[in-house]
């Protein structure tokens, strides 16, 4: 998909007044004069876009301009010699000299020059997203949105300006403005029921359903549905740090290290069982929660596939990782304790998880690397738990999406694993010169050393996207299935399953940055 913008550019004239008998337009049928040609103005007009064109005009006393003589450039390298020139690619960020040097019959020369830039007014600085929607945040607060109406891809009955930083959930946004207020759209309920008491917000959080503003005074505002922590009357919520969420219990942590979960009880919402103190920080899988405490031990609460759902305690933890059914424990020792479904990697049985240094999950596997750049893998075969057909060396970082890893090794090239229609196959693309992969819930997207991009995986979720030009890339987001990519000149293109956001057309223009340019530097008085 490939956009085009407009822009008009700034008219930029200087009059210079000459002489007791005023000034005439010059033609080709000027009378013979003793005068030098003066320049008066340079006016330069047209698209600051790639394959824009630029034109100038002249004004001129004692001029004749079919002598005119023209030339543009760039740090002294000459592009054109006609009054025109079509901008390329590389031109976009450059300031560009325009020279003219005018003459007439009596070979009297008079000569101008003006250097030009570009300057945005407006474009897009971030894109959020949730399962399938996104929400692009401009320069100036404005936000752009699109994708599935219903969950927050139409926005337009909401006011979106002076907005500082958007939160997504599965069933829409929430948008923290400038005055610390909050705006949100998607499945109902949204804020407006608890609008008055949204103020002074500095944070927001969210389960799948539901969201929680922690304000800068410690306490929090709720809303969305109950089963999912919208209603969070039945706690005292006063001296609260953070929130953290899995998909349907919120759990805080106050100020003093003692944590207050409500939402789904038996999903992490109740945590009554437990004595929560000396939390720093707490992590989650869709259904449990894992409180990190000081002292480097791990209390497990929620709905795990155990015997029972009775709390679990870990000791000398020192990083925690989950999927949605179990959790890897990376322990001070850098050896991983894992806990949770047996199918999603919760039990590693004897493998060798010791010298690990980060941990990476697929939906139901686990893949740790080692300090020596090689990897282990656990847990479901089928998406990625099984790695013996591949060879894993030098490698420095690991991407997944639900049910493949792409590896990334010291010489830029990806080794894919996991689920072969879904990414776990990338034998029909290039993946060398790569230095970051991005994903969809079945696809990946790899950024090239020349800003390309290469996808493969699931065609209708990002994995196909030869029908567009993607070029120029420098950051990709993604919902479900689909994805949208910031380019250099600060565009958007998207591409994906169109009901996930994967077709922007009906948003084109609106996401397009819009510019003026002026002149930086002159000789004309």
């Amino acid at each position: 998909m490939i956009f085009k913008t407009r822009y008009l550019a700034v008219l930029f004239s200087f009059i210079l007044i000459t002489g007791c008998g005023g000034s005439k337009s010059a033609s080709d049928k000027a009378e013979p004069t003793s005068a030098a040609a003066t320049i008066t103005a340079i006016n330069i007009t047209g698209e600051w876009v790639e394959g824009g064109t630029l034109t100038a005009t002249i004004d001129c006393n004692k001029c004749l301009p079919s002598m005119n003589k023209y030339n543009w450039s760039i740090d002294g390298q000459s592009l054109s010699t006609s009054n025109s020139y079509r901008l390329a690619f590389d031109d976009l960020d450059k300031k560009i000299r325009f020279d003219v040097t005018a003459n007439n019959n009596a070979n009297l020369l008079g000569s101008a020059y003006q250097t030009i830039e570009s300057v945005y007014k407006s474009y897009v600085t971030h894109i959020y997203a949730n399962v399938r929607a996104f929400a692009a945040l401009k320069s100036d607060g404005t936000v752009v949105t699109w994708g599935k109406d219903s969950i927050g891809g139409n926005s337009a009955d909401k006011v979106l300006t002076n907005i500082s930083k958007i939160f997504p959930n599965d069933g829409g946004f929430a948008a923290l403005k400038n005055d610390g207020s909050v705006v949100s759209w998607g499945l109902q309920p949204t804020s407006e029921s608890v609008s008055p008491s949204l103020t002074n917000v500095k944070a927001i959080f969210s389960t799948d359903y539901a969201f929680a503003a922690l304000k800068k005074d410690g306490t929090v505002v709720t809303w969305g549905s109950a089963a999912y922590g919208g209603d969070s009357s039945a706690v005292k919520l006063n001296n609260i740090a953070h929130i953290y969420s899995n998909a349907s219990a919120f759990a805080a942590l106050k100020n003093d290290g003692s944590v207050i979960t409500w939402g789904n009880a038996d999903r992490g919402g109740d945590s009554s069982k437990i004595t929560l103190e000396n939390v720093k920080d707490i992590h989650a899988t869709h259904t449990a929660f894992a409180a990190h405490q000081a002292d480097g031990s791990v209390i497990i609460w929620g709905e795990g596939i155990l015997p029972s759902n009775e709390p679990i305690l870990i000791d000398n933890v020192d990083e925690i990782f989950s999927n949605p059914l179990a959790f890897a424990f990376l322990k001070t020792d850098s050896s991983i304790a894992t806990w949770g479904d047996i199918n999603f990697g919760g039990n590693a049985g004897d493998l060798p998880l010791n010298n690990v240094t980060n941990v990476y999950a697929t939906n139901s596997a686990f893949a740790a690397l080692k300090t020596d750049g090689s990897v282990v893998t656990w847990g479901d075969k089928n998406n990625g738990g099984d790695s013996s057909n591949v060879t894993l060396n030098n490698i420095t970082a690991i991407y997944a999406n639900a049910f493949a890893f792409a590896a990334l090794n010291q010489a830029g090239s990806v080794i894919t694993w996991g689920a072969s229609t879904r990414g776990g196959d990338s034998s029909a693309v290039d993946l060398t010169h790569t230095v970051k992969v991005y994903s969809t819930i079945d696809a990946f997207a790899a950024l090239k050393t020349d800003s390309s991009v290469t996808t493969w995986g699931q065609p209708n979720s990002g994995g196909d996207s030869s029908a567009i030009a993607l070029t120029n890339i420098v950051d990709i987001y993604a919902t479900n299935n689909a994805f949208a990519a910031l380019k250099k000149d600060l565009t958007v293109v998207t591409w994906g399953h169109y009901e996930y956001g994967g077709d922007s057309h009906i948003v084109a223009d609106a996401l397009l940055p819009t510019t003026e340019i002026i002149v930086s530097d002159t000789n004309l008085l």
